[in-house]
């Protein structure tokens, strides 16, 4: 679980709230969207259906460094179809 930062339950536990927490997971991990260049991370902008999203790691995106990838969060999932637009001004030029 830890080397791939999965979710851990228990058994003998709330085990409704640990299926909640693997479903907002596989949420999350369908949602990542890679870059095709290494932004300035200050420079970013996410906007879905024409709306900014904001950065937050509850109900937002966050970037993902190891990965060059923005992943969504929260109640700021995109539903499917959506309209996403990353702006952002790269480290290097190609």
């Amino acid at each position: 679980v830890d080397a791939t930062q999965g979710v851990r339950g228990s058994l003998c536990e709330d085990f409704a709230s640990s299926l909640d927490l693997i479903a907002q997971n596989i949420l999350e991990n369908s949602t990542e969207f890679f870059l095709d260049r290494e932004p300035n991370i200050a420079t970013i902008i996410v906007r879905v259906n024409g709306a900014i999203v904001p950065n937050s790691a509850t109900n937002g995106w966050t970037y993902n460094a190891a990965a060059n990838s923005i992943v969504f969060h929260g109640a700021a999932i995109p539903d499917q179809g959506a309209d996403i637009l990353i702006d952002f001004d790269p480290v290097t030029i190609k």
